[in-house]
């Protein structure tokens, strides 16, 4: 069990699908861990200059990830149609930074 899944299985509040919220929790996670360490990656690169978009789109796409497990982890009283527009915004930041990525030539590309 992860712990998003300690997580909700301790709470109170008894979400309709536990299983699939703690994996999305989990996938965000991930997500935003990925997304930071190639950001990191591409500062080490000699040529950082030419990645700077390609930076601040992993760090933007980091932040919404850790955003999005933040509000997906508050169980009391959500919004599922809140929900619903921050998933499909953080969907949207990392589509972008995965376009990105293919377009970015690193000796270090640590996302694909």
């Amino acid at each position: 069990m992860n712990t998003a899944a300690a997580m909700i299985s301790a709470h109170p509040v008894d979400p309709s699908i536990p299983d699939v919220l703690a994996e999305c929790i989990q996938a965000c996670t991930d997500a935003a861990l990925a997304c930071t360490s190639c950001s990191d990656a591409c500062l080490a690169e000699d040529a950082v200059a030419e990645l700077r978009s390609t930076i601040r789109l992993a760090q933007d796409a980091a932040d919404m990830c850790t955003t999005t497990a933040r509000f997906l982890s508050r169980l009391t009283e959500t919004d599922g149609n809140l929900l619903k527009t921050i998933l499909m915004l953080c969907r949207d930041f990392v589509a972008t930074f995965a376009m990105e990525l293919r377009t970015t030539p690193t000796s270090t590309n640590t996302a694909r």
